[in-house]
């Protein structure tokens, strides 16, 4: 009994180690210049690996040993690495122009405008709100509506599934009531028959929902009882975190005599 205890006390500690974890990515900084990638890198190349048996491994094993897939990624290469660094080289362009002292028209209006949406300080005191708060009281011409939202108290949490958690529970508020807006005013109603038919959210790329995320919503069509929101959630660095898709019932409670 002791030796298939030991057995299989190592088989599960074989399989563990052999499960390939996500790395962890460095924290993004402004880059001044981009780095050089060459278009051939040796390095690149697993030598351990027969080209004859599999090309791809020995051309880019020595890459992908180098590069592993970052933990907020659900994959990454070349193009997805360059892409992130491109990225970060903008940042650091819009990051000297909001701090330059003698500057041209444009790169005031750029740096100006990169150093509002910087400012958590500011942002953090506006709080939970539309970005334009008419479209709250009074219905617009077209169905589509803007919230910027945070959770603060998932600051603790590092867990990026417990973001993502977070993040899909989220996603349910303000989408629905987006086709409703030029239909209907205020919302909610007391006469209004209002639910959740379906819900589809896609994970596009990590983001923590203790920093704010813009929460972009429109409906394409509203009849029949039912209407359809569509939902695209940003980060503040305007990349696409997520985005949704709801059906939802809507019908004005009939009336007793």
């Amino acid at each position: 009994m002791p030796s298939k205890l030991l057995a299989a006390l190592a088989s599960s500690a074989l399989f563990v180690s052999a499960i390939h974890l996500p790395a962890q990515q460095p924290i993004p900084q402004p880059l001044q210049s981009m780095p050089y990638s060459p278009s051939l890198d040796v390095t690149s190349l697993d030598r351990s690996v027969d080209p004859c048996v599999d090309f791809y491994k020995f051309s880019c094993g020595g890459w992908q040993k180098n590069n592993p897939i970052p933990a907020d990624q659900s994959g990454w290469s070349v193009y997805a690495k360059l892409g992130n660094e491109n990225q970060q080289f903008l940042w650091g362009i819009l990051e000297a122009d909001a701090k330059a002292t003698n500057r041209t028209p444009v790169q005031q209006k750029v740096g100006d405008y990169f150093a509002a949406c910087m400012n958590t300080a500011a942002i953090d005191a506006l709080g939970l709100k539309p970005v334009q708060p008419e479209q709250m009281y009074a219905p617009p011409a077209q169905p589509r509506r803007q919230v910027w939202f945070r959770v603060p108290s998932a600051a603790p949490v590092d867990e990026p599934n417990v973001h993502r958690l977070i993040l899909a529970y989220l996603s349910d508020y303000w989408l629905s009531g987006t086709a409703l807006l030029p239909h209907i005013a205020p919302v909610p109603s007391t006469n209004l028959v209002f639910a959740s038919l379906d819900h589809g959210l896609w994970f596009h790329r990590y983001a923590r929902v203790d920093d704010w995320l813009l929460y972009d919503t429109d409906s394409p069509s509203a009849s029949c009882g039912t209407g359809i929101s569509r939902g695209l959630i940003y980060d503040r660095a305007g990349r696409l975190i997520a985005s949704s898709v709801q059906e939802s019932l809507q019908r004005i409670r009939a009336t007793t005599i």
